[in-house]
């Protein structure tokens, strides 16, 4: 199978969840939510496969104003739910409440959003996601250093500390996430 035949299956893949996302979007506050009606930061991901379906022909939402209009408010649902320390709270979908969090899942989608929309997206926009993603580079640097814990969740912040520094031109998160990596490796 060739390089394009993969990037069109991929891309109808992500065509063919078009209609649950539908539903499960409140465009009010760009949440997406579960069927109970509950939600949480972690169930933000789809602002990166909806850049992918803007960006790429293969589908019908290629270049679909609508398409990049979602992928925007999901983004800024995180952004709108955001501390000015870069953290949210930690909701889970059934209400519950866990504490302050700098979690890691939904950021690789909306770093990579930013990354593939920035030019897209209207100046105020940009500027809002850029403040929030490195609002929460800035407390993952902050928590990660040389005695953090060799888990899981610090192993996907440093990752992601990495490529949110070559996207913004941070060299100290990208050595530092860097750092980390190479912990773990040799941990392991």
């Amino acid at each position: 199978m060739d390089r394009d035949t993969i990037r069109t299956g991929i891309l109808r893949y992500f065509a063919r969840g078009i209609p649950d996302f539908k539903e499960q979007l409140d465009p009010k506050t760009g949440r997406i939510l579960e069927k109970n009606g509950g939600w949480s930061i972690g169930g933000q991901d789809a602002m990166y496969p909806l850049a992918l379906l803007y960006l790429n022909k293969g589908t019908r939402w290629y270049r679909n104003k609508q398409v990049l209009r979602w992928a925007v408010r999901t983004g800024d649902a995180l952004r709108d739910f955001q501390r000015k320390d870069g953290s949210w709270e930690f909701v889970k979908a059934d209400g519950s409440r866990c504490g302050r969090t700098t979690m890691p899942w939904p950021m690789f989608h909306w770093l990579e959003a930013y990354r593939l929309l920035k030019d897209h997206l209207r100046p105020a926009e940009a500027g809002s996601w850029a403040t929030g993603l490195r609002l929460w580079c800035g407390a993952v640097s902050g928590e990660i250093g040389p005695q953090t814990h060799i888990h899981n969740i610090p192993a996907y912040q440093a990752a992601i500390l990495v490529r949110a520094g070559q996207v913004f031109g941070e060299g100290a998160w990208t050595a530092q996430g860097r750092d980390y990596l190479h912990r773990i490796i040799a941990a392991q």
